[in-house]
């Protein structure tokens, strides 16, 4: 019988990690708190129902990746680096999961690279997964969030429908 590593499996290269949808989440979480004010990780957590101290895993390479600011002091906090609609899905999961490529001969050098028949194949499935979510924004899920908080101010004529397409409204 032929076994194939764990990090060869194409099943598991193609879910996302706890970890990338929970930094999406938290992500969401202060982007609909953009008052101004930041939100400690308890909060978050508690919001969330994620542990603390996995957040703080995902929050330092949030951080690293320049997604997120902190503010020190007794009111301190995290706020969102940028607006919005200027932090992409796949900035959120590549920050904290690295590449989001399907299979891993897609990352670099691959031996087979000439003569690999599916290798096209792969390259268009990562192409498409990640042109979606680069074209997706927190201010997007805001829109679909339906909550009446700042990150809707900045709507103008387009609005998000529930899967995600962009309609004039």
């Amino acid at each position: 019988m032929l076994t194939i590593p764990y990090h060869f499996s194409i099943i598991s290269a193609m879910k996302l990690s706890t970890k990338g949808r929970y930094a999406v989440r938290a992500m969401l979480t202060l982007a609909l708190n953009q008052k101004g004010n930041p939100l400690s990780l308890r909060e978050i957590s508690r919001r969330e129902g994620i542990s603390e101290k996995y957040l703080e895993q995902i929050f330092l390479r949030l951080k690293r990746a320049g997604l997120i600011r902190t503010v020190r002091g007794a009111n301190g906090g995290y706020l969102l680096g940028r607006k919005p609609r200027e932090i992409s899905l796949t900035e959120i999961l590549e920050g904290v999961e690295g590449s989001l490529a399907p299979v891993f001969c897609l990352e670099g050098e691959c031996e087979r690279a000439t003569y690999c028949v599916t290798r096209g194949c792969w390259e268009r499935l990562f192409k498409i997964m990640r042109g979606f979510l680069s074209s997706r924004t927190l201010f997007d899920l805001c829109q679909l969030s339906n909550l009446n908080y700042s990150c809707h101010k900045d709507t103008k004529t387009q609005s998000v429908d529930k899967i995600g397409i962009k309609t004039k409204g």
